[in-house]
């Protein structure tokens, strides 16, 4: 069993043995990595992914950790999650990806990271303006 706890600045997690590191229970059925990398904790991020957590793993509707950190622009996050085996293409039941929310949202730096490491610009939409002035196809 997993408890969070929550402030602006932080998020603490609290596990009771035999616990399951990837056991949903946030608000939409997030789990802690998901949690942690989208507030941008990377040690947090870190200390899940070193204790087990599963960087591919996803809510019911589809979304991964990575999708999560990507559309709040935590490049660390992001960088974390890829070396732990999070999937730079996977899209949630809606057809987003990690690049489709990191563009939307105008994090070029989350764009860069994810283009460097693969993902699928084909899935982008170049009608989004960050991405445009981003690499200058405007």
């Amino acid at each position: 069993m997993c408890v969070m706890y929550t402030s602006p600045n932080t998020s603490v997690f609290l596990f009771v043995a035999g616990g399951n590191v990837d056991r949903p229970g946030g608000p939409g059925h997030t789990t802690p990595l998901m949690a942690a990398a989208g507030g941008g904790h990377l040690l947090c991020t870190q200390q899940l992914l070193d204790w087990g957590a599963e960087a591919t793993c996803s809510s019911p509707d589809g979304t991964t950790a990575l999708m999560v950190a990507a559309s709040g622009g935590h490049t660390h996050c992001v960088t974390a999650l890829i070396k732990a085996g999070a999937h730079v293409n996977s899209h949630d039941h809606s057809g987003m990806s990690a690049i489709m929310l990191a563009a939307a949202a105008g994090h070029v730096m989350v764009l860069r990271c994810l283009i460097r490491h693969k993902a699928a610009l084909e899935r982008l939409s170049f009608q989004v303006c960050c991405t445009c002035t981003a690499f200058g196809t405007c």
